[in-house]
């Protein structure tokens, strides 16, 4: 069994904003996903994040149907590109183009 939980925090955004320089940060989230089996846990894993969105306006499960959402498009999208585009091994030698080549090939 998987269990999801999702916990916002709009106190600390404020410190992120400043502390860190991230400009529109309205609220800092918290995903857990917990493995369960026979009634052990198995793993758990907690991962972060900040929103520009405002807390008060946003539903948590909306932000957790977003964070899954872009697990999606990760596991999706960018494994085809990196298995058959081969996009992993291309090596450049010269300093400069791989920053070239990636923002001209994604």
């Amino acid at each position: 069994m998987i269990v999801r939980k999702i916990f916002e925090n709009t106190a600390d955004a404020e410190f992120v904003r400043e502390a860190w320089n991230v400009p529109n940060c309205r609220t800092v989230l918290c995903t857990i996903r917990e493995v369960w089996k026979d009634g052990q846990l198995l793993s758990c894993e907690k991962r972060y994040f900040v929103s520009s969105l405002d807390a008060q306006v946003v539903v948590p499960e909306r932000f957790l149907e977003w964070v899954q959402g872009h697990g999606q498009i990760e596991n999706r999208l960018h494994l085809i590109k990196d298995r058959w585009g081969d996009d992993d091994r291309h090596v450049l030698f010269r300093p400069g183009l791989g920053e070239i080549w990636s923002a001209l090939t994604d």
